[in-house]
């Protein structure tokens, strides 16, 4: 997992680099930016998982910066550090675009345990995302099955194949592999093994 720091001010942006073990807690710290346009350049590309933004910055500020990195990239987790004045109005952004907020004179330990709560939800999500796509795939293997292997001619359940462009239909002939009753089923698992590959 990546994180990005943004802030305007160079000795929050080293201060952040330098006492919290990024490594150690699983992370590849990126170059930290110095501004959010510089940030929103570079997102893009470099694509983190964890954004850690100052919300008070020259020109556009963390909350605007959090608003399109969400934009850009919608997985991404987003802390946003906040003056003792700002705290209040940074934290009516939760669930909105920003994951986190965190005082700026909070202690490393602090921000550890903020990140850590972090890194936790992003890895859940993507656990969740990753059973509903096996499903889906499972789901779209077994009507290709059902289709093709079994001869089901007709469409069941059009949902578990988006349209996502035109449909090509395959028709595939076979000899030599007899009349039986085994050998029909033989065949049927060839052809359930092709798909497959």
């Amino acid at each position: 997992m990546k994180v990005l720091i943004v802030d305007d001010e160079a000795i929050f942006r080293t201060g952040l680099t330098r006492v919290i073990p990024w490594e150690e807690l699983g992370f590849a710290l990126l170059q930290p930016a110095a501004s959010a346009d510089e940030a929103l350049k570079r997102l893009p590309v470099e694509r983190p998982d964890l954004l850690l933004a100052d919300l008070r910055m020259t020109g556009k500020n963390g909350q605007s910066l959090a608003e399109t990195a969400k934009r850009l990239l919608p997985d991404l987790e987003v802390l946003i550090l906040a003056g003792r004045d700002d705290l209040a109005s940074a934290r009516e952004a939760i669930g909105q675009h920003v994951s986190d907020c965190l005082p700026k004179t909070s202690t490393p330990e602090e921000i550890i345990r903020t990140v850590l709560a972090a890194k936790r939800r992003m890895k859940e999500w993507h656990q969740a995302k990753n059973r509903q796509r096996k499903t889906m795939d499972d789901a779209k293997t077994r009507q290709l099955i059902g289709w093709i292997a079994e001869g089901i001619a007709e469409m069941a359940d059009r949902t578990l194949l988006p349209g996502d462009g035109p449909w090509q239909v395959l028709v595939a002939a076979a000899e030599g592999w007899g009349t039986t009753d085994r050998d029909r089923a033989l065949l049927r698992f060839a052809v359930r093994c092709a798909i497959r590959e």
